[in-house]
């Protein structure tokens, strides 16, 4: 920008690029900064009456904010009289403007005029070898970009991927003399993009610099391999890691492959240490590292020596979807959640340069956020600087949705994130990664290969959309038969894998029907899980397959892990390679939450697609039926011979259903003890009756619960509904059955148990107080009652069973007894 009719009122930002150590000796200790001006450099004398600011770069990562204002122009002789050092041979010029500069905060210095310009001189470009032309041109991009940005539309059918950036500076290069001043240090264009938005490499230009090609059966693998060979062929140093918690090694193989040495690992279950070490060892993935199978808090640390790094995530179980409704929000409170502060001592006592942190997302709802405030703060007061974000691994190559917290902690420095690799964020929008594809050409044995789940849900999957799960069989989707209730069972219960988008989460453990299934209606084979969870074709995992389904489940996706590692390695280690990474502003927002509610969408339409041929069922008979059946200790409901039961079930559809004593022992009760009535709410049932009665000939309490699994099974066995829950409904919505019963004998608490099932303190969290006055007894006779209860079978729950429920309350959430000898809630205990 030319000196003649150009307005520099406003305020102008100074930036430079610097070693840190040349920071520290010259400008922090003298405040005062110097910049180099010619004989023809008037325009940057103009634009340096109002320099308000200076960005300073240490390394062209870690940026310093100064306030600026110009002192005065010094000769070289009077600077060196100043005291300021020079250590270069050939100095810049023979004059310099000198800036008196203090350390403030970005923008401090410009509060009343937001609006920065900042000011590029090209003469700094004719430094390296980039040609004047390409440097015009490719700044006429970043303009063309930010003037279709403003417009609310790109410029071209590709827009440059500046376009997207939400900040630019105001007046992004305005004209284009060679005078285009003051940006000391810039010699790179691509400096210029590192500075304004930092736009980087696609995932199919970074691929093509390392020889690989994305979105191909295996290519994670490929990829992993390549970015190792070039991390020692560019002469980037080994970074000494330590890896804590370490599972089956997920972050270990992705940390690896970017060049981190994992020294040693620190594991306490004995499958994952056995494959930690099945991989570990001369001529394995890793070479050096040493398995330390131990509880982290007796594992000391003194032998390591020097560690640059370390990388971990504790067990996260008490934060996950999974653990807070099975458990309620534990967090901190739990033995696993406080493992974290090992992971602090260990911190301290190794003093790394910087550490990464992974665990579920939940851990920052937990407790109310508590749990996260103290997890912060003890990094913090361990010395180091906090970075972090939920990223969802699909967004980054892996071929399942899975949504983690990465904390980046750094003893100095900042760190930004890497750009998503995939989806709708990344730069090209490349496609996400899908299960099909990810999985394509893994060999299968005929058995995995075999179609089929068996058992008493297995024949539901057929029918069930790609995509969907259980819900496709509930009222809500429009099922004409609904087998359960909406929101009854966990996401993954019956869960079909869709071929052409990433898997949902793959959980560490679950039942004969949790998913993601494969869309050929079949168990996916160890390999697939491998491939959907990035995990090496040829990385070896220690036992049977359930066993290594859950080492893979617990771990962080290898192609994560790569991508993470490979962002802190440029930025903190200040490694290279022949590929640039994009990087992520702080307050840039992912879109990974409205793309699970846009996919929750497509699927229900699929859902409804699939429905709508289906015909709406007639109401349903309940055929006549009589066993013999007894009911162990740990609610298991089982028909029995004869000889060994315990009780008669018989049901006659004119009389209703009837649960007799003494059947084996030849002793019979002639009349009814209890008798209940249900009944279908106000939008009724698909029983083909009003109601159904159970009458309990029995005086022995657990007959009631007999009772109650009789009708269970009876609505099972008929294909109504899979069990009483679906009946009635899950706890938190309006009830679907209305139940009451009569007790004609002896009966503990029988007017208590009557006012339960007809509904009265059912589904809502209350005081004792509150059950205490409506029960008629004391305080202290709730907790004698409730253990009753929970020997019936109720699901009593209060803040020892569920933390997030307060002290001195309950949670009945049922009418009817729900215990099995599969509940959680069955092993948990009142106090």
């Amino acid at each position: 920008m030319g000196a003649k009719g150009k307005n520099f009122g406003e305020t102008v930002v100074l930036v430079g690029t610097y070693r840190r150590e040349q920071l520290e000796r010259w400008i922090l200790p003298k405040g005062f900064y110097n910049y180099p001006v010619g004989d023809g450099d008037d325009s940057i004398r103009a634009a340096a009456q109002n320099v308000r600011e200076l960005w300073l770069y240490a390394g062209r990562k870690d940026k310093l904010c100064f306030s600026a204002k110009l002192d005065r122009e010094v000769t070289a002789e009077e600077l060196d009289a100043f005291g300021y050092p020079r250590d270069r041979a050939k100095p810049h010029s023979d004059r310099y403007l000198l800036f008196k500069v203090e350390p403030c905060e970005e923008g401090a210095s410009n509060a009343e005029a937001p609006r920065r310009r900042v000011l590029v001189r090209l003469a700094d470009f004719k430094r390296s070898a980039t040609n004047l032309d390409e440097i015009r041109s490719a700044l006429a991009d970043l303009k063309a970009a930010k003037d279709a940005k403003a417009a609310g539309a790109s410029s071209s059918n590709a827009p440059h991927p500046l376009a997207s950036l939400d900040y630019l500076p105001s007046d992004l290069v305005e004209d284009w003399g060679e005078d285009l001043c003051v940006c000391e240090g810039a010699e790179q264009l691509e400096f210029w993009e590192e500075l304004f938005g930092d736009t980087g490499d696609t995932m199919p230009q970074l691929c093509k610099a390392i020889g690989c090609k994305p979105n191909m059966p295996g290519w994670p693998d490929i990829f992993g391999a390549r970015i190792k060979l070039l991390h020692s062929a560019y002469g980037n140093r080994p970074i000494r890691t330590l890896s804590l918690f370490s599972g089956a090694g997920g972050l270990d193989i992705g940390f690896a492959d970017a060049g981190f040495d994992i020294v040693e690992s620190v594991e306490i279950e004995e499958k994952f240490c056995e494959t930690l070490k099945m991989n570990s060892g001369p001529g394995r993935r890793f070479e050096k590292s040493k398995v330390n199978c131990i509880d982290i808090r007796k594992f000391s640390p003194d032998h390591l020596g020097k560690i640059d790094f370390i990388i971990g995530g504790p067990p996260c179980q008490t934060f996950s979807a999974a653990g807070r409704r099975a458990n309620g929000v534990l967090g901190t409170t739990d033995a696993r959640g406080i493992l974290f502060r090992e992971y602090v001592r260990l911190l301290r006592e190794l003093s790394p340069r910087g550490f990464l942190f992974e665990n579920v997302y939940g851990i920052t709802g937990a407790q109310n956020g508590e749990a996260w405030r103290e997890i912060q703060a003890a990094f913090r007061e361990a010395g180091y600087n906090l970075f972090f974000r939920i990223l969802d691994a699909a967004d980054y190559g892996v071929p399942q949705h899975r949504e983690r917290l990465i904390i980046v902690g750094l003893k100095e420095g900042a760190f930004r994130f890497p750009r998503p690799t995939h989806g709708p964020d990344s730069l090209d929008r490349m496609p996400f990664y899908n299960a099909a594809t990810a999985v394509d050409g893994v060999p299968l044995t005929p058995e995995e290969a075999k179609p089929g789940l068996g058992g008493r849900f297995g024949h539901l999957l057929p029918a069930i959309p790609p995509g969907l799960n259980y819900s496709f069989y509930t009222e809500k989707l429009g099922h004409p038969n609904p087998v359960f209730a909406w929101r009854s069972k966990f996401s993954d219960f019956l869960y079909k894998a869709d071929p052409s988008a990433p898997v949902r989460t793959i959980k560490a453990s679950g039942g004969a029907y949790t998913g993601p299934l494969h869309w050929g209606n079949r168990f996916f084979a160890l390999g697939e899980y491998k491939r959907l969870q990035t995990f090496p074709d040829d990385y070896r995992i220690s036992g049977g397959k359930q066993v290594a389904v859950k080492q893979i489940g617990n771990s962080v996706p290898p192609q994560l892990a790569r991508i993470l590692a490979l962002s802190i390695q440029v930025q903190v280690f200040n490694a290279r390679y022949p590929f640039r990474l994009s990087l992520l502003d702080p307050g840039e927002a992912l879109s990974f939450r409205k793309h699970k509610a846009d996919l929750t969408r497509e699927y229900q339409g699929k859902a409804a697609e699939a429905l709508s041929s289906a015909e709406s069922s007639e109401k349903k008979s309940l055929s006549d039926t009589s066993y013999y059946c007894s009911l162990s200790d740990s609610f298991k409901f089982a028909k029995e011979p004869a000889s060994r039961a315990e009780f008669l079930v018989s049901f006659d559809s004119g009389k209703g259903l009837s649960v007799r004593d003494g059947v084996g022992e030849g002793r019979l009760c002639d009349h009814a003890t209890v008798r209940i009535h249900v009944r279908p709410g106000d939008d009724g049932w698909i029983i083909r009756a009003d109601k159904i009665d159970i009458d309990i000939f029995s005086p022995k309490e657990k007959a009631f619960t007999v009772g109650w699994k009789a009708f269970e099974q009876l609505i099972a066995d008929n294909n109504v509904k899979a069990d009483l829950v679906q009946l009635n409904g899950y706890y938190q919505y309006d009830p679907k059955l209305k139940c009451s019963c009569e007790f004609f004998g002896d009966f503990r608490f029988n007017g208590i148990v009557s006012s339960i099932v007809s509904g009265r303190d059912v589904a809502h969290i209350l005081p004792t107080s509150q059950l205490a006055s409506d029960w008629g007894v004391s305080e202290d006779e709730v907790w004698e009652i409730a253990e009753f209860l929970r020997s019936l079978g109720y699901e009593i729950r209060n803040a020892n069973t569920n933390p997030q429920i307060p002290a001195n309350h309950w949670l009945v959430p049922y009418a009817f007894p729900t215990f099995s000898q599969r509940s959680v809630q069955f092993r948990k205990k009142l106090r």
